[in-house]
């Protein structure tokens, strides 16, 4: 888990009712930080309390060569940027090495690197030769990073942070030199990356002001807030509340009126330890709803069960009976004392306040849910939030799984015989051939398919 740190902007009102107070929530750190590590902002900073990068992301980051070594190139990099002058003419007067320069180049930089595998100390080699070796190496390497970052951004624009363009050239080195050194307090926190600084103040601060400036960089504009946010402190202050003064909590849920990733993204963002006190989650689910719901066991730490309520008549949902049967029961059998209802359907009013003995939360969708029922929960002192509010920047496992199940279902039933295949080619083509001398052809000639993927079309070769 993320841990957010301030509150800041207003949630856009255009996305709420307009009976909905304005909500305000939490900035994210995920991007901000992933990036600090990556262009070597250094490691004390990550360390402060007053710093908005965070220092578990470092961690994960550092135990990965890959980022590991990009991150010790941009740091040297940055290193001999700033001390050029003063590096140039030790090398250029003195025949000294960047190894022999403790004072201007770090030898734990050095040594990092060489562990890592990279050949940094070269003989007779001018500085330019340095930097644009630095260069070349971390545009190589920097396409091993891409998976740190999330499907949602445009990884061709964090790309480009890291790569000087035509770097070999000696005029372009020193204009990308000589506009860094210029503009040392436009540069977050005075590291080099590949851009023309602009007067922001630090665009590390958090994800969304970063990526608004990088969306902005390349006319562009980035609209999903919801990546770059997450739940204010009020809306969590009042889940913990409701957990804290409960004894057994089921997390029950409508699947024909709620998102299972706004859901997957509530108990992501919520901590362990509230999560604790939940006994289980349990779908009520219609056959028509979204199979996305079964995975939902593979990547939350609560037991699930899933019902699958079965239709009398094909054009009657049955759910909400059955929900609301199944959490009396589990009030009356199974000691369940406290109930999150996650449904936007007025329908469950009536369970809630005939069950005063129960507490209910419910949590809602702002597009979903009537100014009506929002109005009865407040009179009523219902506990309730928006569960849009979560930051939804952690889907991408999730939303690429469902994704695969229903293609590897589709690949399923539309599978192709081998057998079926090269039986049909022998009967239009009127080859006689015994099953031995088929048998061979299969394993020599059948065994080598090969899957290409053409325009989006798959293709298969023989």
């Amino acid at each position: 888990m993320i841990l957010t740190k301030t509150i800041s902007d207003e949630q856009e009102t255009a996305a709420m009712p307009a009976e909905s107070p304005p909500t305000y929530l939490n900035n994210t750190y995920e991007i901000t930080s992933k990036v600090g590590f990556l262009i070597g902002v250094n490691k004390s900073i990550f360390e402060s309390e007053t710093s908005t990068l965070e220092y578990n992301w470092f961690q994960l980051m550092n135990q990965d060569p890959a980022a590991r070594i990009i991150r010790n190139l941009c740091a040297l990099r940055t290193q001999l940027f700033r001390q050029y002058k003063k590096i140039n003419n030790e090398i250029f007067f003195n025949m000294r090495n960047l190894n022999t320069l403790p004072e201007y180049v770090s030898p734990e930089l050095l040594k990092d690197l060489e562990a890592d595998g990279i050949e940094v100390i070269h003989a007779n080699w001018q500085l330019n030769q340095y930097i644009i070796y630095f260069s070349l190496e971390i545009k190589k390497r920097i396409a091993d990073c891409r998976n740190w970052f999330p499907l949602w951004i445009n990884w061709d624009y964090i790309r480009e942070l890291f790569i000087i363009p035509k770097v070999s050239e000696g005029k372009q080195l020193k204009t990308v030199w000589g506009y860094y050194t210029n503009h040392l307090d436009r540069y977050p926190y005075q590291m080099f990356i590949q851009w023309k600084a602009q007067d922001d103040g630090n665009i590390l601060l958090n994800d969304e002001k970063f990526v608004k400036i990088l969306y902005g960089i390349h006319g562009k504009v980035f609209y999903d807030k919801n990546k770059l946010k997450d739940a204010s402190d009020y809306t969590k202050a009042n889940i913990f509340s409701f957990i804290e003064h409960s004894e057994n909590i089921a997390i029950v849920v409508d699947c024909e009126n709620a998102d299972l990733f706004k859901l997957y993204s509530m108990l992501s963002n919520m901590e362990s330890s509230l999560i604790g006190k939940v006994k289980k989650i349990i779908l009520y689910d219609d056959i028509h709803t979204s199979t996305g719901w079964k995975l939902l066991n593979k990547f939350v730490n609560i037991s699930v069960e899933h019902k699958i309520v079965t239709r009398v008549k094909d054009d009657k949902s049955l759910v909400d009976m059955k929900l609301a049967v199944g959490t009396c029961r589990e009030y009356y059998q199974n000691h369940i004392d406290s109930f999150i209802l996650v449904s936007s359907d007025s329908d469950y009013w009536g369970l809630i306040t005939e069950m005063p003995e129960c507490r209910f939360m419910v949590m809602v969708e702002y597009e979903k849910s009537s100014s009506a029922i929002i109005n009865a929960m407040k009179e009523k002192d219902i506990s309730y939030c928006y569960i849009d509010d979560f930051c939804s920047s952690n889907l991408e496992a999730i939303q690429a799984e469902a994704l695969l199940m229903e293609m590897r279902s589709y690949f399923k039933e539309h599978s192709i015989s081998i057998k079926e295949l090269l039986q049909r080619a022998v009967s239009n083509t009127r080859v006689d051939m015994s099953k031995q001398e088929l048998a061979q052809f299969k394993k020599r000639y059948l065994s080598k398919i090969k899957i290409s993927i053409n325009e989006d079309i798959i293709q298969i070769d023989i």
